[in-house]
């Protein structure tokens, strides 16, 4: 860019033109021509926002207390839009207009006698009504006053004092403790069984809990039975003529935890004879016989079992000892279409507890070459250690894991191959025969 043609681009910025726009109209990078004015000596105009930092905390003020953007925006000489950048960037939530709206509204209200009816304890839309407005300017008098508002549940217990002052409390009480629910007195006088609640309360009188109109069909220790002896929530609602979720309060109420979807299919189908089981999976067995399984969606189930984080005894027993030897692991890491036992992410080891001999034999041995060759692809050194009866896992196992790794970092000669040991750490060849081992 030429002397000449900064000049001229520089007299478009001081006649009013901003850096970005003349940037635009030349093709060049805004930072790349204010850059250009700096080396060349040329003053930049302070950015509105800069300008306006001093002030922070006045413009906070004014829109707290009611102020618009617009109209503090010709108190400082900007526009609303810069206003509300610096509100923003400052943690202040913007207004919606139906709320600023509001406010306006309320400029000409009596806002004392709006505040005082509030702390008598008169709701917002009651004072609206007294004003004929709607409840909006009431909360706008009210926020811009610092006024917390009161929750529903606040305001009802209030309310209830104004709609019922001659309620007798202890008539209430009464017949709380002969067996009626603060449910059912809310009812019975038109209004919510938790404030009659907060009255008795209030009163220091005990609150006595009972079943609900509907649970009075359930028989407490008959259903409480059958559930732990592995009927479904569904046939006790049936048997009791209720509706499946009473029943699954009323297992709550009573400190017995439903069961979740998975776990009542498991019970469902260990109390399900064998031919109802092959009726039940033979349309799902047959829609999957044949069917090749996507390799895009072989990894999202890897990853899923990686979530599930399902671990044998035999592979918890490795990494736990793997983790007292100040080794970072991770169970069931996804690898592709695959997942390995132990992960050990600061070193890029596979580690694989075989625990049995069938690991050797069948699909497992059809497959060992093509999965380990994947792992090795994906730069991660696999470990397989045989865990069996006569060499159970040992810390020496583990030790010699650490060193592998340990020495994995100086020795590229070590990727390319897996390592196979018994449960003791040492070497072995258990396997060999049917699994193609790379040495």
């Amino acid at each position: 860019m030429d002397s000449l043609n900064l000049d001229d681009l520089y007299r478009s910025y001081i006649s009013g033109k901003s850096i970005t726009a003349i940037a635009k109209t030349v093709g060049i990078n805004r930072k790349v021509l204010s850059k250009s004015f700096v080396k060349k000596g040329f003053k930049i105009r302070e950015t509105p926002s800069k300008r306006l930092e001093p002030f922070t905390n006045d413009i906070k003020n004014l829109y707290k207390y009611g102020k618009a953007l617009l109209e503090i925006s010709k108190q400082f000489d900007t526009t609303p839009d810069t206003i509300k950048v610096l509100l923003v960037k400052n943690g202040v939530r913007i207004r919606t207009l139906a709320e600023q709206l509001a406010i306006s509204k309320s400029a000409n209200l009596d806002k004392d006698k709006v505040v005082d009816l509030y702390y008598e304890g008169r709701s917002i839309s009651h004072i609206a009504a007294l004003f004929g407005v709607s409840s909006g300017p009431i909360k706008g008098i009210l926020t811009s006053n610092g006024i917390k508002t009161r929750s529903l549940s606040e305001q009802s217990l209030i309310n209830s004092d104004f709609l019922h002052p001659n309620v007798d409390i202890e008539y209430f009480h009464n017949l709380n403790k002969g067996g009626v629910s603060t449910e059912e007195l809310g009812r019975m006088v038109g209004i919510k069984g938790e404030t009659i609640k907060r009255r008795l309360e209030r009163a220091d009188f005990p609150i006595f809990k009972y079943k609900s109109p509907e649970y009075r069909n359930i028989d407490n220790d008959k259903t409480i039975s059958l559930f732990n002896n592995g009927m479904s929530t569904k046939a006790l609602a049936e048997k009791f003529s209720v509706q499946r979720s009473t029943v699954d309060r009323f297992l709550k109420n009573n400190g017995v935890c439903p069961r979740g979807q998975s776990e009542s299919m498991i019970n469902r189908m260990a109390n399900t004879p064998e031919d109802e089981r092959k009726k039940l999976t033979a349309n799902a067995n047959a829609s999957m016989r044949g069917r090749k399984v996507p390799f895009e969606e072989q990894c999202n189930m890897a990853v899923g079992r990686e979530k599930a984080c399902k671990v044998f005894r035999g592979e918890r027993i490795a990494g736990e000892m793997l983790q007292e030897l100040g080794i970072d692991i991770v169970y069931q890491k996804a690898v592709g279409a695959y997942n390995v036992d132990i992960f050990l992410p600061e070193y890029s080891v596979a580690v694989e507890i075989f625990g049995g001999h069938w690991h050797s034999f069948g699909h497992h041995a059809a497959i060992f070459r093509k999965r380990f060759d994947y792992i090795i692809n994906s730069k991660m050194i696999p470990i397989i250690i045989w865990v069996t009866k006569d060499y159970p896992f040992e810390i020496s196992a583990a030790k010699k894991v650490v060193s592998i790794c340990k020495e994995s970092r100086h020795n590229k000669a070590m990727l390319g191959h897996e390592h196979v040991l018994r449960g003791d750490g040492q070497c072995c060849a258990i396997g060999k025969s049917n699994l193609n081992y790379r040495s």
